[in-house]
């Protein structure tokens, strides 16, 4: 399946935001199974995971709309986060609920996970963005006509 070139682009950004958020990502953990013991990596991956899901799926999204019509774009991307931020009130509102289940989970290394999760992705998504080669057309001048409707020189 061939993609637009505009779709193209965005699936572009998404690949570059996946491996940013790994790369980061992976090091955090890497660094809190040290830090944290077994505990510190599960809730490190469990941090990555999160970010990883919540990206993927906004721009996967956009990847799907972006050559609908302008409307059906915004609303299917309001749609889209409206989800996923739903999604992620749902994990702390069960999170509140089971703490004593979910004693184990390491929350400094959860957060580790996330924020590098969150700044690999979007330092490469940015990285990607610069270095891309978007056309830009001006459209030909055209002088304007004379008082007769004859092209002035």
């Amino acid at each position: 399946m061939s993609l637009s070139p505009i779709a193209a682009r965005a699936m572009q950004l998404l690949k570059a935001g996946l491996v940013g958020c790994h790369v980061a990502g992976l090091t955090a953990v890497g660094v809190m199974a040290v830090v944290g013991g077994a505990p510190g990596l599960v809730s490190a991956v469990l941090g990555l995971m999160t970010v990883v899901l919540f990206f993927a799926l906004g721009h996967g999204a956009q990847v799907v709309l972006v050559e609908r019509e302008p409307k059906a774009l915004l609303w299917g991307s309001v749609l889209s986060y409206v989800t996923r931020v739903s999604l992620l009130g749902a994990a702390l509102a069960a999170y509140t609920a089971y703490q004593d289940r979910l004693a184990g989970l390491d929350t400094v290394a959860l957060f580790v996970g996330v924020v590098s999760g969150v700044f690999g992705w979007v330092g490469a998504e940015i990285w990607a963005f610069t270095r891309m080669r978007l056309p830009v057309f001006d459209t030909p001048y055209v002088p304007p006509l004379s008082r007769q409707g004859e092209e002035r020189d």
